[in-house]
């Protein structure tokens, strides 16, 4: 059985790492970086910072969760071609084998669980 995980608030402030995507197949993302806390696979969460590009998701490995904390962004569904507008406030759960498209507008911040 896992421990209890609490992350404080104070360990989450600090440098974000570079992000090279999570390894889906095809995605990379220009001026991105994370802050991962709670990385014990298979589960890892973290904050997500991207400033303005666009990038395509060949294929989702696995699933997503993220909570938009400020920033706005297109995201376009491989799937349906429906594109939608993420703006602060937002959930977003992208499952896995998703693919599509994301368009950073504003620079987006999200806290997320892979």
């Amino acid at each position: 059985m896992r421990e209890y995980l609490r992350i404080p608030k104070e360990s989450l402030l600090g440098e974000l790492t570079l992000a090279a995507g999570d390894g889906e197949v095809g995605d990379v993302r220009p001026n991105s970086a994370v802050r991962a806390f709670g990385s014990e696979e298979p589960l890892r969460s973290g904050i997500w910072v991207s400033e303005p590009g666009a990038w395509d998701v060949a294929v989702k490995l696995a699933p997503e969760i993220s909570y938009v904390l400020a920033g706005r962004a297109r995201v376009t569904d491989s799937a349906s071609g429906v594109t939608y507008e993420v703006q602060a406030g937002d959930v977003l759960i992208q499952p896995t084998g998703w693919t599509g498209r994301w368009e950073v507008l504003d620079t987006v911040t999200s806290r997320r669980v892979v």
